[in-house]
């Protein structure tokens, strides 16, 4: 399990289910991460996270 991580004040742009999954952040395998003040635009999927997310505020 990894714990502490940060995803913050990132612009995610284009990623489109063409070029993979079309996930701007992806948390899983217990990987818990603080992802906040971030902008998104053309994604399929903003955030997913797996395994479990436990506390997911939004």
């Amino acid at each position: 399990m990894t714990s502490g991580n940060v995803i913050h004040d990132n612009k995610i742009d284009n990623i489109s289910p063409a070029a993979g999954f079309g996930i701007g952040v992806y948390t899983g395998n217990n990987t818990y991460a603080d992802i906040t003040n971030n902008h998104m635009t053309n994604v399929r999927k903003g955030i997913q996270g797996v395994n479990p997310v436990c506390g997911l505020e939004m």
